[in-house]
């Protein structure tokens, strides 16, 4: 009791002594090429699962690498499908035309040659030529109209103007003439069948007229939103020839695509009302097809959104084929909707004889395979192409046919 309160009055007490405590080393990781070394043939294991899956003979391609294994097969990328264009030369002059105009009525000068001078200042920065020849070639444009514009027409050069009148001349419309007759294979030579369809109509009158002059079956393909949208639905109906709707449609570049165009990202209700605006520009149409969209036809939502609003409308859906791999067949088949697939683009080059030879080509797949469809656009060199084939073709036992013949 005396030695506790002596502690307590010191205020000192006795601890036990602590034992050094000892820390545990931290095990050092594997070495970090062996790390890398499992890394790689993780990768290497799953390319070549990956790519057994995506190949196998006879199979379908596997739905959960679809979002990868789309995007090595754009036609689009690979440069397959023909680069779209800004239109004909003739729609270049007319816009060359009216950003002159412009420029002009600003500045408040309504002099003609000052307008000459700019529009040959324009034109030889645009071709590489001469401003005198520019300029020269333009006056000759605005004799030549001044001394024949009784017999301007849509079709006509809209670049010239006339040097003693500032007021526009404007083309009278006439009834389209029937296409000439012409001799059809009977069914005993007939050799094969080609379906055609021209893309991107709505853009190049002058162009469509040269097929509609062709007088065999084509089918013409409207795009909406274009400044001669309604006149080229409307002009080819009336050559008793069938049209369909071209509609943008979202690409996997994602270049080039119209303001208006059918995203991925879309909604339902949104997709659904962009296509009806699209089909109430162009009420002729008995069908349709896409514009670019080689990663819309690959998204099994779009493509229900589609044929579900193609079903209740009766029409069919063409595939342009802007992708090797697509959902729209399975979403036709599902909804009911007559589907056929594009097999050729035959102008992805803009020269005549190259576009001649794939015309040819696809002749020759025709007589090998009973029938073909195939791709052209409405431009200058395509036409010219078709207008100088198709007697040959003709008179080879080839039968021109619509695409809606060939609807499954």
């Amino acid at each position: 009791m005396a030695e506790r309160k002596n502690s307590t009055r010191t205020g000192r007490t006795r601890r036990p002594a602590k034992r050094p405590v000892r820390r545990r080393r931290s095990k050092k990781s594997g070495h970090p090429l062996l790390f890398w070394l499992i890394f790689m043939i993780a990768v290497a294991g799953a390319a070549y699962m990956t790519d057994r899956m995506t190949n196998e003979p006879g199979g379908q391609p596997i739905q959960n690498v679809t979002a990868i294994h789309h995007l090595f097969n754009d036609k689009e990328e690979q440069g397959v499908v023909p680069s779209e264009d800004a239109g004909s030369p003739e729609s270049l002059k007319e816009r060359i035309k009216a950003a002159v105009k412009k420029i002009t009525k600003d500045k408040g000068n309504d002099d003609t040659e000052t307008e000459t001078s700019i529009t040959g200042s324009v034109m030889s920065a645009i071709t590489g030529k001469k401003a005198s020849e520019s300029e020269s070639s333009t006056k000759k444009e605005s004799v030549s109209k001044e001394t024949s514009s009784e017999d301007i027409s849509s079709s006509s050069d809209s670049f010239s103007k006339s040097s003693t009148s500032s007021k526009t001349v404007k083309a009278e419309s006439k009834a389209p003439a029937p296409a000439p007759a012409r001799k059809e294979p009977s069914p005993s030579t007939v050799t094969g069948r080609l379906a055609v369809v021209i893309d991107d109509a709505g853009r190049d009158l002058a162009s469509q007229e040269v097929y509609e002059s062709i007088g065999v079956p084509f089918t013409l393909a409207v795009m909406p939103n274009q400044v001669h949208t309604r006149e080229a639905a409307a002009s080819w109906a009336a050559h008793g020839m069938p049209v369909i709707l071209h509609q943008p449609m979202e690409s996997v570049s994602g270049s080039g695509m119209e303001a208006k165009t059918i995203l991925t990202s879309m909604s339902d209700s949104e997709i659904r009302r962009m296509l009806s605006d699209s089909l109430s520009q162009v009420p002729e149409a008995v069908g349709i097809n896409n514009h670019q969209g080689s990663k819309a036809t690959t998204d099994k939502r779009v493509m229900d959104d589609v044929m579900n609003e193609l079903h209740h409308r009766g029409l069919f859906f063409l595939d342009s084929a802007t992708n090797s791999y697509t959902e729209a067949d399975g979403a036709a088949a599902e909804y009911g909707v007559p589907y056929a697939r594009n097999d050729l683009f035959v102008d992805n080059s803009s020269d005549v004889s190259a576009i001649k030879a794939m015309i040819r080509k696809a002749a020759e797949r025709a007589k090998e395979h009973g029938t073909y469809i195939i791709i052209g656009h409405c431009r200058p060199h395509t036409a010219e192409a078709f207008r100088q084939m198709v007697p040959q073709l003709e008179a080879e036992g080839i039968k021109f046919i619509y695409v809606s013949s060939l609807m499954n």
